[in-house]
């Protein structure tokens, strides 16, 4: 478990150097390997626990549960040290048709209202007590209210990389999937239609930092950082122009239709940035897209340990340790 306290000490590297507000989540699959854990798996259910311990002591905003998460049943969730935790999905139910976690919550960072909805894989037969109800009907009716009442609509799951996609298709107003699919590893930060989806590989060996500046529903470039390219390109354009009067053409029909279409290339790009330079120098907040940058930070064992983290797990690892002794006294 070295992975979390890694990771803990780059959150709270993250905390310390930055100002910028930010949500601290997790799209699930976090506590078990297998899809069926027994109640005698000691060793297991001692580790699923410390895992528990550590997100409390990290303070998640928000954790999806997966079906690694139920692998043992829901009662490892709904006991009292856990129950703090801020577990989401709108498609578990319970055999009275109660949900025995909340669908979504509601979150105000960065002068935004954030929606984040839980949205839960299939789980094993073997797993009592438990129903996993049709992602899509919960969409159809949890979504246009949250969508018309929120800035953002977050959603985190665990469902299978082709049917996030699928979601992003049908459910526009969902414009950020942080998704689980061990099957496909990391993701970092595809713009899918207008949703953005992203997801770190399993085994903790990954932080995946999603930054996000929201002005509208619109995904799309930062003007000013496309005035920088498109000044690139007019630079390639003199070089290509300068390069092509030194060679000296024999052909002379065509270098002037090689000119011509530099000349053609050259006034396009100007006018694209005048345009940017007008709404820039205008202040069109309003108008310009929202945009997002990605990174996926390795967690190498060079990277320090948080203490509080590693103190929890050398408890944890001391006490099944002093509980093996015990049973193997004679």
């Amino acid at each position: 478990m070295g992975g979390l306290s890694r990771k803990a000490y780059k959150v709270s590297q993250y905390s310390a150097e930055h100002q910028t507000p930010y949500l601290l989540i997790d799209s699930g699959n976090l506590l078990f390997k297998k899809r069926v854990v027994g109640k005698s798996s000691s060793k297991e259910l001692n580790t699923a626990q410390t895992i528990l311990d550590i997100y409390a002591a990290m303070k998640y905003d928000a954790i999806a549960v997966g079906p690694l998460d139920i692998a043992a049943g829901i009662d490892l969730l709904k006991n009292p040290d856990s129950q703090s935790l801020p577990w989401i999905s709108a498609n578990l139910y319970n055999l009275d048709g109660s949900r025995p976690f909340r669908p979504y919550l509601s979150i105000k960072r960065g002068g935004l209202k954030i929606a984040l909805i839980g949205l839960t894989d299939k789980v094993q037969k073997e797993v009592a007590g438990i129903v996993v109800n049709s992602w899509k009907k919960e969409l159809v009716t949890l979504l246009p209210p949250i969508a018309a009442s929120h800035d953002i609509v977050v959603l985190l799951s665990t469902l299978p990389y082709n049917v996030l996609k699928t979601i992003a298709d049908q459910f526009p107003d969902i414009k950020i999937i942080i998704g689980a699919d061990r099957r496909k590893g990391n993701i970092n930060g595809l713009l899918y239609k207008n949703t953005v989806i992203a997801q770190t590989a399993g085994q903790g060996k990954y932080l995946g930092q999603l930054t996000i500046n929201w002005r509208n529903r619109q995904w799309g470039e930062d003007p000013v950082i496309k005035i920088k390219a498109l000044k690139k390109q007019q630079i390639s354009i003199a070089r290509q122009r300068l390069k092509l009067e030194k060679i000296g053409q024999t052909a002379v029909s065509d270098y002037l239709h090689k000119l011509k279409l530099l000349e053609q290339k050259k006034k396009e790009l100007g006018e694209e940035m005048a345009e940017l330079e007008t709404a820039a120098k205008n202040g069109l907040q309003a108008n310009l897209p929202s945009q997002f940058s990605a990174v996926l930070i390795p967690l190498k064992p060079s990277i320090p340990e948080d203490p509080m983290i590693r103190d929890i797990i050398y408890s944890a690892e001391k006490n099944i340790l002093q509980k093996k002794n015990k049973l193997t006294q004679p």
